[in-house]
């Protein structure tokens, strides 16, 4: 279900963010907060806007509130979290639905560059980074986080390199410095 932005819906933005292109280059997919002043409750939704103009638009998870939207690099996922970061969802673009792939304290969600796996952090108990296979939903446990401080927003980013692992930044304080040489491929 889509819906169009009002001059009324604008009034009430708190904060617009993480845009995310699709890979086709024809849309982008970004997050609108809203804050009800009486209820004293945000709400975060995905809206979609074409790259050519014309109209934005919300695209739902039903009823539940989402951020963090995220495209498969083939185009036929979307992959966002529910407000409270505590499930993690995807659509996918042929089938027309949403389905729950995972459940956790979860933040960080990555594609690896063949849309086979999305790579996550979960920060329940003392956290792991996971990759969450599409074919049959199958969790993996990729590094423990525990003993570990990590530095950032959030508990510090996730990301991943061309070869599958997991990048992160970690505090291990002024001891460990390191120069690194960036060969791009």
């Amino acid at each position: 279900m889509t819906r169009s932005i009002t001059i009324e819906d604008l009034y009430k933005v708190k904060f617009l963010g993480r845009p995310r292109i699709s890979p086709d280059g024809q849309r982008v997919a970004f997050v609108v907060t809203t804050i009800d002043d009486k209820k004293h409750e945000y709400r975060s939704s995905i809206w979609m806007v074409p790259t050519k103009g014309g109209e934005a638009k919300r695209f739902t998870m039903s009823t539940a509130n989402s951020h963090s939207p995220g495209w498969s690099p083939d185009g036929r996922y979307l992959a966002a979290m529910t407000s409270d970061s505590s499930h993690l969802m995807l659509f996918d673009f042929q089938t027309e639905k949403w389905k729950e792939i995972g459940k956790g304290t979860l933040s960080w969600i990555n594609w690896s560059s063949d849309s086979r796996y999305l790579y996550l952090k979960d920060l329940t108990n003392s956290g792991a980074v996971e990759r969450i296979r599409i074919a049959d939903e199958k969790v993996e446990k990729i590094v423990d986080l525990k003993g570990n401080v990590f530095i950032g927003l959030g508990g510090g980013s996730v990301s991943v390199a061309p070869d599958g692992s997991a990048l992160l930044l970690r505090d291990r304080g002024t001891q460990d410095v390191y120069a690194l040489d960036w060969i791009e491929p």
